[in-house]
């Protein structure tokens, strides 16, 4: 069954409709955003199942920590969970000149419903920034009720997954036939 996602910018009240496949669900997400702004906006999805239930919860927001070298994969995903009605924070899309980087990040982090932790051969090597921003994320998944889902890892490639990871469950996103489970419905919402 398609599910229609519809856009409106605050500021000019355009609204623009997208729909995909959810199999399961009839669902249209109610969302208010700005371009650009850095922050996460006031959205509601709408699921009726086959008794007619109406279910109304925001959408998850998923934090994408990852590599530089790995922006291009990053960049797809961010696309593909943005199409699956989450709300992904992606530096590139939501940082604005001018803004602190590091504090927005924080910020980011602290506001997801979970923190996707992109993992490459390139990643699980490289010294810098990754590594401050994944401390922080295990930092604030150290504060969550114990059983909730928060950190989840996802090799973009064939890779080890880093020990202070391994203790969660991963996706292989690089495996042509990787289970997804990030539909409307899944344990994350």
């Amino acid at each position: 069954m398609p599910r229609a996602i519809a856009v409106t910018d605050r500021a000019s009240r355009h609204a623009e409709v997208y729909t995909f496949q959810c199999p399961g669900f009839a669902s249209t997400e109610k969302a208010l955003r700005s371009e650009r702004s850095g922050t996460y906006h006031q959205t509601a999805t709408v699921q009726s199942d086959a008794e007619g239930t109406t279910i109304e919860s925001p959408p998850v927001r998923a934090f994408l920590c990852h590599s530089s070298g790995d922006k291009a994969a990053v960049r797809d995903l961010y696309l593909r969970l943005k199409a699956d009605g989450f709300l992904p924070w992606l530096d590139e899309e939501n940082l604005i000149a001018g803004q602190d980087w590091e504090r927005e990040i924080r910020k980011a982090v602290r506001q997801s419903d979970t923190v996707i932790v992109c993992l490459s051969r390139n990643s699980i090597n490289k010294t810098g920034f990754i590594q401050k921003e994944l401390k922080y994320a295990l930092d604030v998944a150290d504060e969550q009720p114990e059983g909730s889902i928060f950190i989840i890892p996802l090799r973009l490639e064939q890779c080890d997954v880093p020990e202070r990871l391994a203790k969660w469950h991963w996706i292989n996103y690089f495996e042509d036939n990787a289970e997804w489970s990030w539909c409307a419905g899944s344990p994350l919402q």
